[in-house]
């Protein structure tokens, strides 16, 4: 018998809202610094790997609806419990709660780290993580729907610094994208590999999914809010190529937002200091939700009340951000947390796919002998 879970009328959500959840999770803190590693490998040919991802992420997000779409109103960690049993289903969610934690983690470092870079830059990282933990509290206590809301507000609160670029989009040469598809197979795949773990996020459906009111439509909404964000990826990739040099790009941690150094506005003298302002608010969605996401597993895992899981773990990601304050630490550790993202996100997804339609089909000729 498939996972029946009853999920209350008032804990529902319109699905279009999925669009702006996608795509908030997926652009996040990786927008601000992903053309270096990708044009490292591919060059001018960076806009490749960004189609490319684009494509990949669609993809992984057909296997997830449909590994869903078996089950009525159940998680990721329901549909753990109900095809790998109760002990091998609470190892897997551990691990997914692990592997959330680990993401929450790195985003609060990335975040210390352009805060310190273009605001203050004697700020200690436990004021950072302080204040964002306290935010992402805030609005997991009031609940999903609250959660949603803010990547709703969030999005149009930030999409439109993309329209501001007006004098990089008038600057551009041309030459800078030539000679096209020179970059060897290789090196469009290293690029690609790069600019897959930058667009990682989508697999937060296993958990929103439940929570939408018309289901059959999540698809398409998913399919919809990638497809923005990979334009928005495509479009600074190709501004970046376009108006910096190769050199200027390698060398350039926060290419993004070196892009807002030359916008400037005669009512306003620090433009960009609004810019950074604006980009925490992007991140804030992918801090809300990854804390919600480790809330919900924990609560699952251990029976734990939600509401005491995420003092606990807000205490635990307090102290492990003290960890990370200088920028090869951060590195290093972002270096491991998307490896593990890339797993989670590409490979999973397919492989439980395959393995709920076995699990079913198994059940079902087993009910059928019977």
């Amino acid at each position: 018998m498939m996972t029946k879970q009853k999920i209350a009328p008032h804990l529902l959500f319109n699905s279009y809202l999925i669009v702006f959840i996608v795509s908030m999770v997926q652009i996040g803190i990786g927008v601000t610094a992903f053309q270096r590693p990708v044009f490292k490998h591919a060059q001018q040919d960076s806009w490749i790997p960004v189609i490319v991802a684009g494509i990949a992420a669609h993809i992984s997000i057909y296997f997830i609806t449909k590994t869903l779409e078996q089950f009525t109103d159940a998680d990721l960690f329901d549909i753990h419990k109900e095809v790998f049993g109760k002990i091998m289903g609470n190892i897997l969610n551990a691990i997914y709660v692990t592997y959330f934690s680990l993401v929450f983690v790195a985003l609060l470092a990335s975040i210390y780290e352009i805060i310190r870079t273009y605001i203050f830059f004697d700020i200690k990282i436990w004021v950072v993580a302080f204040m964002f933990i306290t935010i992402s509290m805030y609005c997991v206590f009031g609940g999903v729907r609250v959660i949603a809301g803010f990547c709703f507000l969030a999005f149009f609160c930030t999409m439109w610094m993309l329209f501001v670029l007006k004098y990089p989009l008038s600057n551009l040469k041309m030459v800078h994208y030539l000679p096209v598809f020179e970059s060897s197979f290789e090196d469009l795949a290293k690029g690609t590999y790069q600019m897959v773990i930058t667009v990682m996020g989508f697999e937060v459906l296993y958990f929103f999914y439940p929570y939408t009111k018309e289901k059959k439509k999540v698809r398409n909404y998913a399919f919809l809010g990638n497809l923005l964000s990979t334009l928005a990826y495509l479009y600074l990739m190709l501004l970046s190529i376009g108006f910096f040099s190769a050199q200027e790009l390698e060398k350039n941690v926060w290419v993004s937002l070196n892009l807002f150094k030359v916008v400037h506005f005669p009512f306003l003298e620090q433009f960009q200091v609004i810019i950074i302002s604006l980009v925490l608010i992007l991140v804030a969605p992918n801090c809300i939700t990854y804390l919600w996401l480790c809330s919900k597993g924990v609560k699952k895992i251990f029976g734990m009340k939600q509401k005491y899981a995420v003092y606990l773990l807000s205490v635990i990601f307090l102290l492990a951000s003290l960890f990370f304050y200088k920028r090869p630490q951060i590195n290093d550790f972002n270096k491991v947390v998307q490896a593990v993202m890339a797993v989670m996100a590409f490979i999973y997804p397919f492989f439980l796919f395959i393995y709920t339609k076995v699990y079913f089909r198994l059940k079902k000729n087993k009910e059928k002998s019977t």
